[in-house]
């Protein structure tokens, strides 16, 4: 999912709106497979010992979906659209970054 995301930064980067919005679809698809298989696995073997976290966490995956359908329109106007691809790229970025430093050691520490 980060080479996606990486190739999402860079579309953008570039101004190359037609390969930004192809980027962001491949990436988001990704982004929200990766989501529907966490959740019910990680997240629920969390939940009762850190809500908090998991809570933080959902939040954060709720924002990249409801970003991925809006970018999914078409008819957004493309500074809309950048705009909002700037976001679901920061936020797919941020709960990578959160997984990677706690969510993976703590679900292991629960084994």
């Amino acid at each position: 999912m980060e080479a996606w995301l990486d190739r999402l930064a860079a579309a953008l980067a570039s101004g190359d709106l037609p390969g930004a919005r192809a980027a962001c679809a491949e990436a988001a698809s990704l982004a929200l497979a990766h989501y529907d298989r966490e959740e019910p696995t990680l997240f629920a073997r969390l939940e009762p010992h850190l809500p908090d976290f998991v809570r933080k966490l959902r939040l954060q995956h709720d924002e990249a979906r409801e970003l991925a359908a809006h970018l999914s329109n078409t008819g957004l106007p493309g500074a809309e659209w950048l705009q909002l691809a700037r976001r679901f790229l920061a936020i797919s970025q941020h709960n990578i970054i959160e997984e990677e430093r706690d969510l993976f050691v703590l679900a292991d520490r629960l084994r």
